[in-house]
């Protein structure tokens, strides 16, 4: 049974299990699961105004956050089978409905937020919703990568030295982090995949405690099967990016009358043996059981889910190391950067592919191969997804006919495995470690000899011979994995990059920083292509590919082919 009390703007929503105290700020101030508090000893950085609160909802507007300001309570439905509440922030040019919904029966407590914006020229760095929990409950941060033990914040402030954005090192920063240096971008990870990230007791007693925050409808996050967003850190907190800068894929820029519905998910609760596996399991059910019942929006989000279906038919065939990436969004373009709208992505090695439970919508499908030396994005149509049907969008001719190639250094994967450190936890310390002048020889080394990440002030070169192949033309095409300005400071808005054979430069180019190398990421940020025409008389019995940035770039792959 639930019940539900209010108090101005205040509540409590109850069932059986746990209950939840709201302010009138509409921020969490108790949290009781199975009689024992779970907000009782709440921390964070001495300046941080939240630093006693949870389950909040906030975004940042030229770097400085905002929080919502509820003008109403809205109460959705009060039954004993389910409470659903909003807060209501109307007033703001950034309109919010943050919405909690608590079901009898049940340990954890569901939400989605709605969005919209009826100004012009509105950029928002941020949108997120924010747990906090105590602290001496929950020690140990997790994600799909890695878990481990968290600090607080007055501890970092007190005890250590401030590398930069909360990026410490501290003396027993082995305890918390993979070197001595300890920062919150360490526990971030990419929404494709992570189904649940948590905090929890880290096995101090039969009796562990954990808190997990479980997606249940990705396609609202921007950027696709590479965006990467900080996911848990210090101070016993969950976070839920719904859009962010970080790692590349850059500032919201609002249209007025946009309008969206960001979820839905749910934070689940457990104590027992084994609360990671118990959250899997939960997480596993929850998805199974969708749509939500409770959960209709109109024009906005339907459980009345749609599907997209169909078999991609190459002109050149895949080889066994490769597949195929599809991408489905409701924004042409670059889906990177996209974060107004929705986005669905899947895998597949035969070709054939379905996006099960889409909402309705005009969607623009994108595909590229995973794991080979292609590196074209093919756009194979636009595709109309209606409610409650299956679209069957039959063969897709893919034009990827295989090139002429003469060496690569690398596979497209758009991310920096398999070279050196590509493989590493997240660290501040990895971009330091990279040499800063490398020369690799093709035909004789591997590309384990090449590392992720190259820093500014050398020189990187490929040694290779003449090609073999006779043609007037060539083409070399350099895939950055991610490119990062030299510092995180003001100003660092681009990273400059050239190339050279044989003493000659062939291009320099300047790259957006997407803030990825200085924020821990040893896989890479906004992939970036650079290709450029060489003709044979460039070429010498011996080459030297030299390759220098002022910042940090993160390779992908390097190829050289007949230009046809």
């Amino acid at each position: 049974m639930v019940s539900f009390k209010r108090n101005g703007l205040a509540c409590k929503l109850e069932n059986d299990y746990l209950s939840l105290t709201m302010s009138d700020e509409g921020k969490g101030t108790s949290l009781v699961v199975d009689g024992r508090e779970l907000m009782g000893k709440l921390s964070g950085a001495a300046g941080d105004p939240d630093r006693s609160h949870s389950f909040y909802c906030d975004y940042h507007v030229a770097g400085k956050t905002k929080n919502l300001v509820p003008t109403r309570l809205e109460i959705i439905e009060d039954t004993p089978q389910r409470v659903h509440v909003a807060y209501v922030d109307e007033q703001s040019d950034f309109k919010l409905a943050y919405h909690l919904v608590l079901v009898d029966g049940e340990r954890c407590i569901y939400g989605y937020v709605i969005a919209s914006c009826d100004v012009d020229n509105l950029v928002i760095n941020e949108l997120r919703t924010v747990y906090r929990f105590d602290s001496s409950i929950f020690t140990t941060g997790y994600t799909a990568r890695r878990e481990g033990l968290q600090p607080r914040a007055e501890y970092m402030a007190e005890k250590g030295e401030r590398l930069q954005d909360e990026t410490y090192r501290i003396p027993d920063g082995c305890r918390y982090s993979n070197s001595d240096v300890y920062s919150k971008y360490d526990y971030a990870g990419t929404f494709a995949e992570n189904k649940i990230w948590g905090q929890y007791s880290g096995g101090r007693s039969d009796d562990e405690w954990g808190a997990w925050f479980i997606p249940l409808d990705k396609s609202c996050y921007p950027g696709g099967p590479l965006k990467q967003e900080l996911l848990v850190h210090y101070d016993g907190i969950i976070l839920n990016y719904m859009t962010g800068a970080h790692f590349g894929t850059g500032d919201f820029k609002v249209p007025k009358g946009w309008k969206k519905l960001y979820g839905p998910w749910c934070v689940y609760f457990n104590h027992g043996e084994d609360v990671i596996g118990d959250a899997y399991d939960f997480a596993a059910k929850a998805e199974a059981r969708l749509p939500l019942p409770w959960l209709e929006e109109s024009g906005l989000y339907t459980g009345n889910y749609g599907s997209l279906e169909g078999l991609l038919k190459p002109v050149s065939m895949l080889s066994e190391e490769e597949r195929w990436t599809i991408v489905a969004t409701d924004s042409a373009g670059e889906y990177f950067r996209q974060k107004a709208g929705r986005i669905y992505w899947a895998q597949s090695r035969d070709g054939s592919f379905r996006i099960d439970k889409m909402q309705p919508g005009i969607y623009h499908l994108y595909v590229h191969i995973f794991g080979g030396t292609d590196c074209h994005e093919y756009k194979l149509g636009t595709y109309s997804v209606r409610p409650g049907e299956a679209t069957d969008v039959g063969e897709l001719r893919v034009e990827n006919a295989a090139s002429e190639l003469i060496w690569s250094l690398g596979q497209y994967t758009q991310t920096t495995t398999p070279f050196a450190f590509s493989n590493q936890l997240r660290n501040y310390i990895w971009m330091g470690l990279t040499p800063k002048n490398l020369e690799f020889h093709m035909g004789k080394d591997c590309d384990a000899d090449w590392y992720y990440l190259q820093r500014r002030g050398g020189i990187w070169k490929i040694v290779f011979n003449k090609p073999i192949k006779k043609s007037k033309h060539y083409l070399l095409t350099v895939c950055l994995a991610g490119t990062t300005a030299a510092a995180m400071s003001p100003g660092e808005s681009s990273v400059g990059f050239r190339v050279r054979l044989n003493g000659k430069t062939l291009a320099e180019e300047h790259f957006e920083n997407d803030r990825a190398a200085y924020r821990s990421s040893v896989t890479g940020g906004r992939p970036a292509i650079l290709s450029v025409e060489i003709d044979a008389d460039y070429f010498d019995d011996e080459n030297e590919l030299s390759f220098m940035t002022d910042g940090f770039v993160m390779y992908d792959m390097v190829k050289l082919e007949v230009l046809r």
